[in-house]
């Protein structure tokens, strides 16, 4: 098996079980469909590149599996040209939280025809959660991964006609992750309580509605989140 992939790219390839073919959305040179691809997780890939220096590296990583019917590279914005009667599987990883919610939002109705959506946004992960509960999908699975000095979230969800409730707080956190008691949970929390304290420590000195509201918004999420670590620890 190759083992040259990283391990957040190795935590998402496993979001694919049970899909016969993804399309990789800005895929990187394609790393992610050939691990996929070389380990017969799937039996097509197509890589969807925005700019012709990405795409032309994704054409030599796969020219085996593309002279064999196996893969496709094309250059395109997004989902536009993706067809959810050919391809059971979208993953978008490796961007920005808004910039997959632009992806997504453009295409709210085509979204829904897809099995599953694999999403590892860089930030704004509450968003991006929220979005999916408000477009009718459910969070099937989540992870999180520490990678060279950095957490990633990765998040899987399905399309369906009952979406399970969620507390506000577990927007900002995985849900998932929290009921799994998963490896990385209780460091993962402290992080984002150190984050929020920066925050509320940058706006002490601005007397602003604004900066107020920031600081209070802050606050309430490290009592939460204090809330959920106790859970975990007991």
């Amino acid at each position: 098996m190759n083992n040259s992939l990283s391990m957040r790219l190795k935590k998402t390839a496993q979001c694919a079980y049970g899909l016969e073919n993804i399309a990789d959305i800005g895929s990187d040179h394609s790393y992610l469909a050939k691990y996929l691809l070389d380990n017969n997780m799937i039996s097509y890939a197509l890589c969807v590149e925005a700019v012709l220096g990405p795409y032309n590296k994704s054409v030599v990583n796969l020219k085996d599996y593309i002279s064999k019917g196996k893969a496709d590279v094309i250059l395109s914005n997004g989902i536009d040209d993706v067809c959810p009667e050919n391809i059971d599987g979208i993953v978008i990883a490796g961007m920005g939280g808004n910039l997959i919610l632009e992806i997504l939002s453009k295409h709210k109705q085509k979204i829904t025809k897809f099995k599953r959506l694999i999403l590892q946004p860089q930030n704004a992960q509450a968003d991006v959660r929220k979005f999916l509960h408000n477009c009718g999908f459910e969070i099937t699975d989540e992870s999180v991964v520490y990678e060279k000095n950095k957490f990633y979230e990765i998040i899987c969800a399905e399309p369906t006609d009952k979406i399970s409730v969620r507390e506000e707080i577990y927007y900002e956190i995985p849900l998932l992750c929290v009921l799994n008691k998963s490896e990385e949970i209780c460091d993962f929390i402290r992080f984002k309580q150190q984050k929020l304290n920066k925050i509320i420590t940058s706006c002490q000195d601005k007397n602003t509605k604004l900066s107020q509201k920031r600081i209070d918004d802050a606050v309430a999420k490290i009592k939460d989140l204090e809330v959920v670590l106790k859970c975990l620890q007991n």
